[in-house]
């Protein structure tokens, strides 16, 4: 409480984007996601409105309270802007919003598009449960497979905390 006392005292001083930013990380680390909208968006009126750090702040906050529709026009803004490359944690966050609308045809080629470049097991497991949901178990054990192959050749640091989802791949081989 004494890190929110502070940081809303910040904000009613000081009403930067910066201190809203701050104050938002708290109300995201508690799950307060209204708190979390409400104290976001003042900031996209003006200079910040296309902020990317405030976007996908309420992208978040959109996603965690089940509002898809307005977490994707939220990501879809931040992966559509001329001047950003959207990190890869956003384009997994747009192929799992595609997914949560059921909009199938555009989670596969989200998915298959990240794999390329995701750092990480996540989308790759991810794509893999689409595609089983898609009636492609062919498609999804290739890319559990994949992910089992190249796990020993990858770091320790790597193998430990990737280590849910290439156990997940693993578990999906055997059945």
């Amino acid at each position: 409480d004494k890190e929110l006392n502070a940081a809303e005292a910040a904000l009613t001083m000081t009403p930067t984007v910066a201190n809203r930013l701050k104050l938002a990380q708290i109300f995201m680390k508690r799950q307060d996601y209204p708190a979390v909208i409400a104290t976001l968006t003042p900031a996209l009126d003006g200079y910040f409105a296309d902020d990317p750090m405030v976007l996908e702040g309420l992208a978040y906050a959109h996603y965690y309270q089940k509002d898809y529709a307005t977490a994707l026009t939220i990501v879809q803004k931040i992966c559509d802007h001329e001047s950003w490359l959207p990190k890869d944690y956003i384009k997994l966050l747009r192929a799992q919003l595609f997914r949560a609308l059921g909009q199938e045809g555009a989670a596969k080629a989200a998915y298959a598009e990240l794999i390329k470049s995701y750092s990480g097991e996540e989308a790759r497991i991810e794509y893999a449960r689409l595609l089983n949901q898609l009636g492609e178990p062919a498609a999804a054990q290739e890319v559990y497979a994949d992910i089992v192959r190249r796990a020993p050749h990858t770091p320790p640091h790597y193998q430990l905390a990737q280590k849910r989802w290439i156990d997940e791949a693993r578990g999906a081989l055997k059945q």
